[in-house]
């Protein structure tokens, strides 16, 4: 084998080296946008859930200091007494177009 014929061999092998690594490039940089745009939408979701545990926190606290203003006040709830749907002043809770309570 020349010299010349050597030189040509290792030419073709770096250029397919070359291609192989500019796909590999190509595939890598499309696996990434699909981690990333997955990484968006589970973040968005996480966001989502966040803000729906904290809006659950605040129906929590606003529960607990009803029901501690009805324990402080002395009075009696008999289960299933319409005093626990009142809102804070006495009076009936606002309706709400998904509120399903049982009566």
């Amino acid at each position: 084998m020349t010299t010349d014929e050597r030189l040509d061999r290792l030419t073709e092998r770096l250029d397919a080296m070359a291609m192989n690594l500019e796909l590999m490039q190509r595939q890598y940089e499309e696996r990434f946008a699909k981690i990333d745009d997955a990484l968006d939408q589970v973040t968005h979701t996480f966001a989502v859930a966040l803000d729906s545990l904290r809006r659950l926190d605040n129906v929590v606290v606003a529960h607990e200091n009803r029901l501690d203003q009805l324990e402080e006040s002395g009075d009696p709830i008999p289960a299933g007494s319409p005093h626990l749907h009142s809102a804070p002043g006495g009076g009936p809770l606002p309706e709400h177009p998904g509120d399903r309570r049982l009566t």
